[in-house]
């Protein structure tokens, strides 16, 4: 009989793979962190490393509300990269079929220009760690 338990997802791999890390990544499980996303947190949090939110059990995502571009990418449930999109503009719907989860940051956000800019951390607390 098949499990209809998630299946764990080696985000920090994942991650890696992009070229993403070091980063402080949020993994969206409740409902108030999946409905608000990236649209009421800073890009980069308060200890100067770019956000981003993995969205577990999710094939498509919105860019409704947005102040900035995402890049969103799109995983299996092996956690293989599926499909990539950069620089994805507000008001925008994306979808993926196969797709388990994916994961979201600001565009054009690497390491060193995350801790240049000194962005205030001005969202709502959230319960995650930073993957080194």
């Amino acid at each position: 009989m098949a499990s209809d338990a998630s299946p764990h997802i080696d985000y920090a791999c994942v991650l890696e793979t992009l070229g993403w890390q070091p980063v402080h990544l949020v993994v969206a499980e409740r409902f108030r962190d999946r409905l608000l996303g990236m649209t009421v947190r800073q890009p980069v949090t308060a200890d100067g490393l770019p956000l981003a939110i993995a969205f577990p059990r999710c094939a498509s995502v919105h860019t409704c509300f947005m102040r900035y571009p995402l890049d969103v990418v799109f995983i299996d449930r092996g956690g293989d990269i599926l499909r990539v999109c950069e620089s994805v503009v507000p008001w925008r719907l994306l979808s993926c079929a196969g797709a388990f989860a994916a994961l979201e940051r600001a565009s054009l956000i690497s390491t060193n220009s995350a801790r240049a800019l000194h962005v205030s951390y001005g969202g709502a607390d959230v319960s995650s760690g930073v993957i080194p």
